[in-house]
């Protein structure tokens, strides 16, 4: 579980150096993470928030979001926001002359060109036509074309993702590591050398939510993954730290929106598929 939320993107070979998916998100309860790669968020549907650092960028449809190399991230909303994401390889600007490791992108774009570009090139993924791969080549090579000549600027030492960002990116891998153990905010304030009382004003910036709310979530997050897997609902709930099975079941509902037991039914059902 080392480096859980550090992203390292499944991306095989230069043919096709692409992630796509098409997310909705209606929780306040985000999963912050980051990665070497660029990733591109196009808002189609809904209002949301996308962080970026200790930046709150408001996310509705028409709107595009940045995330620069290994910028720490989430996306939540309070209602519901529906968005496409694309992840592009690093090696793809390399490729087209792109020298994205000097550059720094503007996180925010609100520009009708720009919107116009990214649903071109969401639409070559999304059907199947003949030279598909070349058709999604060449739409979202001209997406970052515009977006280098329109809203790149020079890397500089300030805008490198701050030393609050890159020290939530330590507590959130301390977190995960020892997601079972009977985590306090002193210890966890000792591994990144900062006092509890600085962690818990510098990760309410960062993630708006506090540790504990970030820990029972992880933990609900790991819970589900291990029921799913077939262990069984109190081992699981031990297993991520949670000794009291009402409190799991609770705080288990709060963050996944259902109960435990229905992970552990609809696992036992494709059991028996």
């Amino acid at each position: 579980m080392d480096n859980f939320l550090y992203e390292e993107h499944n991306i095989v070979g230069k043919d096709f150096p692409f992630i796509f998916h098409t997310d909705r998100v209606y929780s306040e309860n985000g999963t912050p993470n980051w990665h070497a790669n660029i990733e591109l968020l196009c808002c189609i549907q809904g209002n949301g928030i996308v962080k970026c650092g200790d930046a709150a960028h408001p996310f509705a449809a028409g709107d595009i979001v940045v995330i620069n190399s290994d910028v720490f991230h989430t996306v939540y909303s309070s209602t519901e926001v529906l968005y496409h994401c694309l992840i592009v390889d690093i090696g793809f600007f390399h490729t087209n002359n792109m020298n994205v490791d000097k550059l720094y992108f503007q996180e925010k774009i609100e520009d009708e060109e720009m919107y116009s570009e990214f649903l071109r090139a969401a639409d070559a993924f999304q059907t199947n036509r003949p030279y598909r791969n070349a058709v999604i080549k060449h739409a979202v090579l001209g997406f970052l074309i515009l977006l280098c000549e329109k809203y790149a600027s020079i890397r500089n030492e300030h805008m490198q993702d701050s030393p609050g960002g890159e020290r939530m990116k330590k507590v959130i891998n301390y977190i995960r590591k020892n997601i079972s153990s009977d985590l306090s905010l002193d210890a966890i304030a000792d591994s990144v050398g900062v006092s509890k009382y600085h962690l818990a004003r510098e990760f309410k910036k960062y993630t708006d939510h506090t540790v504990f709310e970030e820990i029972n979530m992880f933990r609900c997050m790991e819970a589900k993954r291990l029921i799913g897997e077939g262990m069984s609902v109190s081992a699981a709930a031990h297993s991520c730290g949670f000794e009291n099975m009402s409190y799991f079941s609770r705080t288990y509902k709060k963050y996944m929106g259902g109960l435990p037991s229905e992970v552990a039914k609809m696992a036992s059902l494709n059991e028996k598929l």
